[in-house]
C-alpha cells in the first residue's frame, strides 16, 4: 500500500493485494512513477528493483554457465578467444606463497613453514589494544613478528611488497578477498562480480545515487582495470607540486619512478585491431576535427579483449599477480588471504605521538581467529573506501582522514549502429580501451573536466544502467545490446566527498554529492559525447535518464530542420541535469580520502608516505592522491608506492 497505493487495493478481505496481483500495466505505471518521482526514497526503490532485478535476469547462468536471454541480444557469453591460455603461465612462486586461512587450519604450520618468528608470549602487544578489540580470556591468538606488515595486496600494496622483499626484509601481506589464478577465473559476469568485487559489484554511496566499482582480491584493482595505463599528466604533477607542497612530483626522481613502472607492467599504445566502440569514439572525433589519442595499455598490442573487468585468462594484461606479487613471493613475502586487518597497533612515539608497532587482524570464515603481527613498518594500503575507517578504527584523530574523497564521476551516451558491415564487431568485443578524446578536459586552462572513453559493458550491467520505461521497451533496448556503442566520461571532479565511520553501529559511511561545476562540465561532455556518435553514423543517440527519450536520425524534412531538432535535442539533455538516482552514475576510480601533503591541518601523510600522526605507519593506495588526476590511476598509485617504499626501507634499516 505504501509502495503502490489505491493499485494495490482489493474490494474483497483482505483488502488489499500482493504486487505480482496488480495488472502488469499498473505495475509498470508504478515502476515509472518512481523512477521519476520528486521524492527521493521512491527514485532509490526503482533503482534498487531496476539494478538487482535486470543485472540478475541478464547475468545469472546455470550449472553450464549459460544464461536464456543471451541467443537474444546475441551475445556469445566468455569469448572462446579469452579462454585460451595465449601466454604461458608465469613461475609457480606466487601461487605457492599465498595461503587461503579458511583453507589452513594449522596457520602457525604455514607461517612457520614459510620463516616468519611466531610469538609465544604477546603481553607487551595487548596495551595497543583499544577497548573495542580487548581479547578474550583464553583466546587463541597467533602471535607473528615479521619486518614489516602489508594490509591490503593490491596495487598499492604489490609494489612495496617486491621493493621490501628483494631488500632482504620479511615481508607479510594480508588481503580479505582471495586468490584468482588465471585458470580459476570463470570470465561469467555474475560469478566474477561476486567474487571479484567489493560489495559483489553492488557498492555505493549512502544515497545509492553512484555505484562504486572496487576490487576485493590479490592484485586489486589491476585484476579487473581495462588496461589504460596513463602516467600522472604534468598538469596534475604541477599541481601537487606548487598548490600541494609536494615537489617530489615534478622531480626526476618521481619521473624515473613513472618510467620505471610502464616499463615493468609492459605499457605501450598501440593496438593491433580497435574494437567497435573504439573505433566509433576515434572515427567520430575525426569527423568533428576533435583530438582524439590513443590510450597507453599495459597489454601487448595483439591483446583483443572484452573481458578484462573480469580478469585476464590469458596472462597478456600484466596486472600485480603478473609482475610485482610473483617477484616479492619469489623474494620471501607470503599472502594471508580471507584475512582481514582490524587495527593498527601504536606504542608512544619519540618523533610523533604515536608509533607503529603493527596490526591486529582476523582470520574470516566460519571459524575465525585472531592475529596479531608485530612489524617495524606498518603498510596500509587497503584502498580509499577502507583505508580511512581502518585508521579511524584505530584511533587516529587527524581530521583529514576521510576527506577528500574524489570518485571521478562517469556519465554514459549511447548511439546505435544496426549496419555491422560498415562498423564491424559487438559491444562487447576487442579491446575495452585503446582510443581517448581530451576534448572537453580542460587541460590548458582549469584542468577539471571530462575525457571521452568507451566502457565495458556485459549483459547484466548494461541491463541494469539502460532506460526502463516498460518490460517490452526494455527487451527492445536489449535486442540491441550488441550493436550500440556507448562514450562514457571520466570526469576530474572539483568537488569531494568523505568516508567514515558511524559511531552507534560502526558501518562505513560514504558521502559524495555532485559539485555545480562537475555537474556543468559533465554535461558539457555528454553533449560532445552524443555529437561524436552521430559523426560517427548512428542512427539514434540517447542517455540513460530514467525519462530519456532518443533522437532518431532521418527523420526530418531536411537538413536544416534535422540540425535544429538535433541542438534542441541536446538543449534537452542539459536541462535534465544529473540529478541523484534519476540516470545511472558510477566510479571505477576512487581517489585521495587520506591525502599526500605538506601539513596536517591539510593531508594524512607527508611526502615520505608516512602519516603525520605516527611514525612507521604508511599508506600506498589511491587514498594518498592529493588531488584526483582525471586518468586511470594504476600508474600513479603504482608509482607513488614504489616512492614510499623507498623511504619504507630507509626506515626499517634505521630502526632499532
Amino acid at each position: 500500500l505504501l509502495l503502490c497505493g489505491a493499485e494495490s487495493t482489493d474490494k474483497a478481505y483482505p483488502y488489499d493485494k500482493k504486487f505480482s496481483e496488480v495488472p502488469l500495466e499498473e505495475r509498470e505505471k508504478l515502476m515509472y512513477q518512481w523512477a521519476n518521482s520528486d521524492d527521493d526514497d521512491s527514485r532509490l526503490n526503482f533503482k534498487i528493483f531496476k539494478t538487482f532485478i535486470l543485472n540478475t535476469v541478464y547475468s545469472k547462468v546455470d550449472a553450464k554457465g549459460y544464461n536464456p536471454t543471451w541467443e537474444a541480444i546475441g551475445y556469445a557469453g566468455p569469448d572462446p578467444n579469452s579462454m585460451k591460455a595465449t601466454l604461458p603461465p608465469k613461475p609457480s612462486a606466487l601461487k605457492s606463497a599465498v595461503f587461503d586461512v579458511r583453507e589452513h587450519p594449522d596457520l602457525r604450520g604455514v607461517l612457520k613453514h614459510t620463516g616468519y618468528t611466531l610469538l609465544d608470549d604477546i603481553s607487551h602487544l595487548k596495551p595497543a589494544l583499544l577497548p573495542s578489540n580487548k581479547l578474550e580470556d583464553g583466546e587463541d591468538v597467533i602471535g607473528i613478528k615479521c619486518d614489516v606488515i602489508i594490509v591490503g595486496a593490491g596495487s598499492g600494496g604489490s609494489v612495496p611488497a617486491q621493493v621490501l622483499s628483494t631488500a632482504g626484509l620479511k615481508v607479510l601481506l594480508l588481503e580479505k578477498g582471495r586468490y584468482f589464478a588465471r585458470e580459476d577465473l570463470s570470465l561469467l559476469e555474475q560469478p566474477t562480480f561476486s567474487e571479484l568485487y567489493e560489495e559483489g559489484g553492488f557498492l555505493a554511496t549512502d544515497d545509492v545515487a553512484y555505484s562504486l566499482m572496487s576490487a576485493a582480491v590479490v592484485g586489486g584493482g589491476t585484476c579487473i582495470n581495462w588496461a589504460a595505463s596513463f602516467q600522472t599528466p604534468p598538469h596534475v604533477r604541477q599541481e601537487w607540486a606548487e598548490e600541494c607542497g609536494l615537489p617530489m612530483f615534478t622531480s626526476e626522481k618521481y619521473q624515473q619512478a613513472l618510467d620505471l613502472i610502464c616499463k615493468k607492467i609492459g605499457v605501450q599504445p598501440n593496438a593491433t585491431v580497435e574494437s567497435f566502440q573504439n573505433a566509433v569514439l576515434r572515427k567520430g572525433c575525426v569527423e568533428l576535427g576533435l583530438h582524439s589519442a590513443n590510450i597507453p595499455r599495459n597489454a601487448s598490442p595483439e591483446h583483443y579483449c572484452g573481458c578484462c573487468n573480469m580478469g585476464c585468462r590469458r596472462g597478456m594484461k600484466q596486472a600485480t599477480t603478473e609482475t610485482w606479487l610473483v617477484e616479492a613471493a619469489a623474494a620471501g613475502a607470503t599472502i594471508l588471504t580471507g584475512t582481514k586487518g582490524l587495527q593498527v597497533l601504536f606504542t608512544d612515539g619519540t618523533k610523533k605521538e604515536k608509533k607503529a608497532i603493527g596490526v591486529l587482524a582476523t582470520t574470516l570464515g566460519d571459524q575465525p581467529k585472531k592475529l596479531i603481527i608485530e612489524a617495524k613498518a606498518t603498510i596500509v594500503s587497503t584502498g580509499s573506501i577502507m583505508t580511512p575507517p581502518l585508521l579511524i578504527r584505530s584511533g587516529l584523530t587527524n581530521p583529514n582522514i576521510g576527506k577528500h574523497f574524489h570518485i571521478h564521476p562517469v556519465l554514459g551516451v549511447w548511439g546505435y549502429f544496426p549496419d555491422e558491415e560498415k562498423n564491424p564487431g559487438a559491444s562487447f568485443e576487442g579491446g575495452i580501451m585503446t582510443a581517448f578524446s581530451a576534448v572537453s578536459a580542460r587541460w590548458d586552462t582549469v584542468g577539471y573536466g571530462p575525457v571521452l572513453m568507451t566502457p565495458s559493458f556485459h549483459p547484466g550491467q548494461y541491463a541494469s544502467v539502460v532506460t526502463w520505461k516498460s518490460g517490452a521497451q526494455h527487451k527492445e533496448a536489449m535486442r540491441r545490446f550488441r550493436r550500440v556503442s556507448q562514450v562514457v566520461l571520466f570526469t576530474r571532479d572539483k568537488g569531494a566527498g568523505s568516508i567514515g565511520v558511524d559511531k552507534k553501529t560502526d558501518e562505513i559511511t560514504i558521502e559524495y554529492t555532485l559539485d555545480p561545476y562537475d555537474e556543468e562540465v559533465c554535461l558539457e561532455g555528454a553533449e560532445k559525447g552524443l555529437r561524436v556518435l552521430k559523426a560517427a553514423g548512428a542512427v539514434e543517440v540517447g542517455t540513460h535518464h530514467h525519462d530519456a527519450e532518443s533522437f532518431t536520425f532521418g527523420k526530418s524534412t531536411s537538413w536544416k530542420e534535422e540540425k535544429k531538432r538535433f541542438e534542441e535535442y541536446l538543449a534537452s539533455v542539459r536541462s535534465k541535469g544529473l540529478k541523484p538516482n534519476r540516470l545511472p552514475m558510477v566510479s571505477y576510480h576512487l581517489l585521495g580520502s587520506c591525502r599526500m601533503g605538506s601539513s596536517p591541518e591539510n593531508s594524512v601523510i607527508d611526502a615520505k608516505g608516512e602519516t603525520w600522526d605516527a611514525e612507521g605507519l604508511f599508506l600506498t593506495d589511491a587514498s594518498v592522491f592529493p588531488t584526483p588526476t582525471g586518468l586511470n590511476p594504476m600508474v600513479t598509485i603504482q608509482s607513488i608506492a614504489y616512492c614510499t617504499a623507498q623511504n619504507v626501507v630507509e626506515h626499517v634499516k634505521s630502526s632499532k
